[in-house]
């Protein structure tokens, strides 16, 4: 799955965040990650483990915009 975030510095933030909590993320550009989450059973499984994930971190950074693109 890829996450498009609008700016640098809370890509870099979601990066980590998304690493320390167990996810393979990667950064593909200067505004997109590709993400997998380990153990999910399938696309829509782990589609909707990501939102949950982009859910909590967004509710620390409320200024911050991201989209899931697949």
């Amino acid at each position: 799955m890829q996450i498009h975030v609008e700016e640098q510095n809370h890509l870099d933030d979601l990066l980590a965040f998304l690493r320390r909590i167990g996810c393979i993320a990667l950064r593909v550009d200067g505004s997109t990650l590709e993400v997998h989450v380990p153990e999910t059973t399938n696309e829509r499984a782990e589609r909707l483990e990501l939102r949950a994930y982009l859910s909590s971190w967004q509710a620390r950074h409320p200024e911050a915009e991201t989209k899931l693109l697949s």
